[in-house]
């Protein structure tokens, strides 16, 4: 090798090994001291009341939520991104042709039974955790038992025990023993 090349080797080498190590020390230096960047294509489209006329009304779980546009006919739920009005309007248009020329009020209506229909199935379905318990608790003694299920007969007195600890608490299991 001649010495234009070792040099340029040795240069090479010198600022890779520089750049590692100063780039170490300042990468750790600018995450403490710049604030974390913004993702690119990360924007938020915000739920617009005109959006009702194409058969959508706002879903959101919670209250940081991104809104999202749930049609009310087929109460799906689009991406944030599809609340777009020509998106929108494909979906009318391709999913539920017959309802394409309805006036505003037949989707208003129609958003209405959709809130109430998700208020009724959200006060239906609600469990009573206590009384999944005491269900689980009665065939955990069942199946410690290792016999077939005519053996609860005798298991019966304990089970209800179990059910009143854990329903009414265990003040009236002590009451009933």
């Amino acid at each position: 090798m001649n010495s234009k090349q070792t040099n340029l080797l040795n240069f090479y080498k010198k600022n890779n090994n520089d750049i590692a190590t100063s780039s170490v020390s300042e990468s750790v230096d600018d995450i403490i001291a710049s604030p974390p960047k913004k993702k690119k294509g990360t924007f938020v489209r915000n739920y617009n009341d005109d959006y009702i006329k194409y058969g959508f009304i706002c879903f959101s779980s919670g209250s940081n939520d991104i809104p999202k546009p749930q049609c009310v006919l087929c109460s799906v739920i689009l991406s944030n991104e599809a609340m777009k009005p020509a998106k929108l309007i494909r979906h009318l248009e391709s999913k539920h042709k017959e309802f394409n020329n309805k006036p505003t009020d037949f989707f208003i209506r129609k958003g209405k039974e959709l809130t109430a229909q998700k208020k009724v199935m959200s006060t239906i379905s609600k469990v009573n955790y206590s009384l999944v318990k005491a269900s689980y608790l009665v065939a955990f003694r069942i199946a410690k038992c290792k016999k077939p299920y005519e053996i609860g007969e005798t298991l019966i007195k304990p089970c209800l025990l179990d059910v009143n600890s854990e329903l009414l608490g265990p003040s009236a299991a002590k009451k009933n023993e």
